[in-house]
C-alpha cells in the first residue's frame, strides 16, 4: 500500500509537472520560471544515473529526478524529496565521498545551499528548498566552469525563479 501511494504521488507530479509557458509546476501554489536561453531536456536513464551519483546512493526511495534543464555551459537538475527532511537531504549530499565540499550555507530558514566539486573540472551547486506546502525540492546545477557555478547562481537561477501564487 505504501509503495502504491509513492507511485501515485510520483505519477501525479509527472502529470502536473509538464512545462507550460516556460514554467514548471512544483505544487499547487509554486511554479519555477524557466529563464530565456534555458530549455527542458528529456530525463533519460543516463541523466537519472548521473543525478543519483551526486548523492549518497541510499537516496533511491526518497529522491526522484523531476526535471532536467540545459543552459549555456551548465545543466540544472530538479529533484523532489519524498518522506525526508532538508537536513537528511543535506546529510546525503555531504556524505558523497566522490566530491569535495567547498561551502555550506544554512543561514536561511527552510533552505540550504551547498557548493561542491565532483572532480577536477566539474562544479555543482545544490539549493535545497522546502516550499510552504511542505514539499522538498533540490535544485542542482553542474558546470565545468567554476566561474559559472558560484554563489550568485543560486539567486539568479533558482531562488528568484520560484513563483508563489
Amino acid at each position: 500500500m505504501h509503495k502504491q501511494f509513492k507511485f501515485t504521488v510520483v505519477i501525479l507530479f509527472l502529470i502536473l509537472g509538464c512545462t507550460n509557458n516556460n514554467r514548471i509546476i512544483l505544487d499547487h501554489t509554486t511554479q519555477y520560471n524557466i529563464q530565456p536561453g534555458i530549455s527542458s531536456v528529456h530525463v533519460s536513464q543516463i541523466e537519472s544515473d548521473f543525478y543519483k551519483s551526486m548523492f549518497n546512493n541510499s537516496m533511491e526511495n526518497s529522491l526522484v529526478l523531476y526535471k532536467v534543464l540545459k543552459g549555456d555551459n551548465f545543466k540544472i537538475y530538479i529533484g523532489v524529496g519524498f518522506e525526508t527532511t532538508i537536513e537528511e537531504l543535506k546529510g546525503r549530499i555531504l556524505a558523497n565521498l566522490n566530491s569535495r565540499i567547498v561551502s555550506v550555507d544554512s543561514s536561511e530558514v527552510n533552505s540550504v545551499k551547498i557548493f561542491q566539486q565532483i572532480d577536477t573540472s566539474a562544479f555543482v551547486v545544490h539549493y535545497l528548498k522546502e516550499l510552504d506546502s511542505g514539499n522538498k525540492y533540490i535544485f542542482s546545477a553542474i558546470s565545468y566552469s567554476q566561474n559559472i557555478i558560484n554563489e550568485s547562481f543560486v539567486s539568479k537561477y533558482f531562488d528568484s525563479q520560484l513563483i508563489t501564487q
